[in-house]
């Protein structure tokens, strides 16, 4: 996810003024996703989905 969420990041502005919500997603804890959402500067949530239900 890091070149791909990289590329959202880089992005981000475009998507958010043509409307577009962006989320990334993985079965990692909300910790972990915290500490690489930081380490990242990503300006979107990032999603924990240990069980792979979504």
């Amino acid at each position: 996810m890091t070149t791909e969420g990289q590329n959202f990041r880089d992005l981000y502005k475009a998507f958010k003024k043509e409307g577009a919500l962006i989320f990334g997603l993985s079965r990692e804890s909300l910790k972990s996703h915290e500490n690489f959402k930081t380490k990242q500067s990503f300006p979107f949530e990032l999603i924990s989905d240990p069980d792979e239900k979504i």
